[in-house]
């Protein structure tokens, strides 16, 4: 059980900084806008300090959040499953934390007022937005059918009855024995019987007795 929480946990951590990273990267990247080298025919505004690691974040975000659910995947399963997946939920917020990070570099009090950017913003809420939450109600609806209890018919409560608990004894019939064989024999043969738990004493008894009988 520790391991599987433990694995649990890292994986939740990658999947969450790797999340922060790719917002973190989209929003300074939609503040930066435009930029690149200049060249001998081609003028352009060079790119702030910084723009490779918003970039670098952006792509290594992507991949920390396949590598997180992997882990997640990788942790085993104990009880019931979750009735939402991790990955599922990785969509979600990847599609739907990059259209709010985009509004806010767009919209927010650090914006440019980039008509550029007021234009991506609107254009990925519209997209992403829908992207992300679209899934959510099927895997809602897939987890509560997973998680109903099963019905049982009531004669499956039901005991069962006591002739099933009753210990099956071997039923030992009368002992067919030659007539001609001595009365004193068959007790002995009778007696062996008794000792083997073949016949109960009471049975053995009954038969000494019937056999005294007849000397």
């Amino acid at each position: 059980m520790t391991r599987y929480w433990g694995i649990g946990l890292i994986a939740l951590a990658i999947c969450a900084v790797s999340i922060v990273g790719i917002d973190w990267g989209i929003y300074h990247l939609v503040r930066t806008g435009n930029c690149g080298s200049s060249t001998t025919y081609i003028s352009t505004r060079p790119c702030p300090p910084g723009t490779g690691g918003h970039i670098l974040a952006l792509i290594g975000g992507i991949f920390g959040g396949l590598i997180g659910v992997g882990v997640w995947a990788a942790r085993g399963s104990l009880g019931r499953p979750s009735a939402i997946p991790l990955g599922l939920i990785m969509w979600s917020l990847l599609f739907v934390t990059l259209a709010a990070s985009v509004a806010y570099a767009a919209y927010g009090p650090a914006s440019t007022d980039s008509s550029g950017s007021h234009a991506a913003a609107i254009i990925l809420g519209v997209i992403f937005v829908p992207m992300g939450l679209a899934p959510l109600p099927f895997a809602l609806r897939s987890g509560r059918s997973r998680a109903q209890p099963v019905t049982l018919p009531p004669s499956a409560f039901r005991p069962p009855p006591a002739s099933a608990f009753v210990a099956a004894r071997p039923v030992v019939g009368t002992v067919a024995v030659e007539d001609e064989e001595d009365p004193l024999d068959r007790i002995a043969k009778l007696g062996e019987l008794r000792d083997k738990g073949l016949i109960t004493p009471e049975e053995f008894e009954a038969q000494k007795k019937r056999l005294l009988d007849e000397l």
